[in-house]
């Protein structure tokens, strides 16, 4: 369903580009905002071009790779990361070209190339954290990251595709067979090599303050007061889903 639509969506957008981009200003300058209308609709056509342009090289590989990949695994790997790299690194470059996004690395030096294998926990605030560390870490220091993401994110037809001829783990957030999910995230850890690393969001959503009242809200009403008092600590990130990250930390101490 994904893949047409999503090709659909770019021919209409780069279609109508003549038509809405004279009045998508004229509209950003009658209401003296900064561009915002305009910058949003070249926003979705740069995110469309590149899910159809990751969408049409994943078939490349398919093809090339894709009937001898048991005989060329490292390669079907190599190539499908540098596909991840570029994605990441191309959408990100459209944001901070379109809406001035700044963004600073500090401890750059803590994760040279060899230095895992690690386990990677970030704090979650936008959609951009996922597309941060594979542009900071994979991109600039080759690190290859196997990931733990919500399987709502295979609505996204590059991430559903080449996501999942990678070694990442999209997970079923409030399942009722929770073991079964950590045992899939445990097996991330299996052969993780010094250039590797495994990436969770403990917080297993993006953080707003009110997911954040909604979480104590839960808390207060189970009589969980001791867990109640730690959360409401916890001012700029949501209680921590433990059963992952905890599950990880136990399989891999070395790391």
């Amino acid at each position: 369903m994904t893949v047409p639509a999503f090709a659909l969506a770019l021919g209409l957008f780069v279609g109508a580009l003549p038509l809405l981009l004279p009045i998508l200003v004229t509209s950003d300058l009658i209401r003296r905002t900064p561009l915002a209308l305009t910058r949003a609709y070249l926003f979705a056509t740069h995110y469309f071009a590149c899910e159809v342009l990751g969408i049409l090289s994943s078939l490349w590989l398919w093809l090339r790779y894709g009937w001898t990949r048991h005989h060329k695994e490292e390669i079907w790997l190599a190539s499908h990361y540098r596909l991840q790299t570029w994605w990441a690194s191309t959408l990100l470059a459209g944001a901070r070209g379109l809406f001035g996004l700044k963004i600073e690395v500090d401890g750059d030096d803590a994760v040279p190339p060899g230095s895992g294998p690690f386990l990677l926990l970030v704090r979650h605030v936008s959609v951009g954290d996922t597309l941060l560390s594979a542009v900071y870490l994979a991109g600039r220091h080759g690190h290859r990251l196997r990931y733990v993401l919500k399987r709502e994110l295979l609505w996204d037809p590059c991430l559903d595709i080449v996501g999942q001829r990678l070694p990442n783990c999209f997970v079923e957030r409030g399942g009722q067979d929770s073991e079964s999910e950590i045992g899939r995230v445990r097996a991330l850890t299996r052969d993780l090599g010094p250039s590797e690393g495994v990436l969770i969001y403990p917080e297993g959503t993006r953080f707003p303050p009110e997911k954040r009242n909604a979480v104590l809200a839960r808390l207060h009403e189970s009589g969980r007061d001791d867990l109640l008092e730690r959360a409401r600590a916890l001012e700029n990130v949501l209680p921590p889903r433990p059963g992952g990250t905890l599950a990880l930390l136990e399989e891999r101490p070395d790391a």
